[in-house]
């Protein structure tokens, strides 16, 4: 039966990574820092999520991603946020909502652990009248709601000629996604709207140190 080998194993004299630490500084430098810390391996993919409110009667402000927070009670408490449901794949028979995207949890829960960059949004309504409720994004942390910021779709041109709700938001080269942001929209009442997130760089500690010892003892 094969030995399962220790990390410590595999470096000289069985010293530790920190111990070791001082032969990966060349490699760093020559390789980049930002080569190290980022996460690339998602970067391009997509989160689709589709939001259907033709049966609602009025407006629904909804969170798709909440950070950290996992309430409506605690995005008003602790963002500043009024929503009236966090997004959740399935149909909400009190708002009469319904949002397709089977893996959202999983999605907002990854997002609330590992900061993402989001590089674009593709936005699709049925009616390009939706396209007058702005994408807001609050920030918070543990003492202090940090403002929130609105990105218009209106200021946006169509990405089709003969389909005046589908817009691309391409120059969101700040937006990032992690446990102290929260991003919420309004769907107006009877409104369709679906959602394209192209992932950019991800800050994922366990690929940090799975990179970190690579550069030390080899793969």
């Amino acid at each position: 039966m094969k030995r399962l080998v220790k990390i410590s194993d595999r470096i000289n004299g069985g010293k530790s990574l920190m111990e070791n630490a001082g032969k990966a500084i060349s490699k760093m430098t020559s390789e980049g820092m930002f080569g190290l810390l980022l996460d690339n391996e998602e970067n391009g993919s997509v989160i689709r999520i589709s939001i259907d409110a033709s049966s609602a009667t009025a407006d629904k402000a909804i969170c798709l991603f909440a950070g950290g927070l996992t309430s409506v009670a605690e995005l008003s408490a602790i963002a500043g946020v009024t929503v009236d449901l966090l997004a959740a794949h399935g149909t909400d028979s009190t708002h009469n909502v319904s949002v397709n995207c089977p893996n959202l949890a999983y999605y907002q829960r990854e997002i609330a652990q590992v900061p993402t960059r989001i590089k674009s949004i593709m936005v699709e309504a049925d009616n390009a009248t939706q396209l007058s409720y702005p994408l807001q994004i609050a920030g918070f942390d543990l003492t202090a709601k940090n403002g929130q910021d609105k990105i218009n779709l209106t200021k946006y041109k169509s990405a089709k000629a003969n389909n005046a709700g589908l817009v691309e938001v391409n120059d969101i080269a700040w937006m990032q996604l992690d446990r102290y942001k929260a991003l919420f929209l309004t769907v107006g009442a009877g409104r369709k709207v679906d959602l394209t997130f192209e992932v950019g760089e991800r800050f994922n500690p366990a690929s940090v140190l799975e990179h970190f010892a690579d550069l030390i003892v080899g793969k």
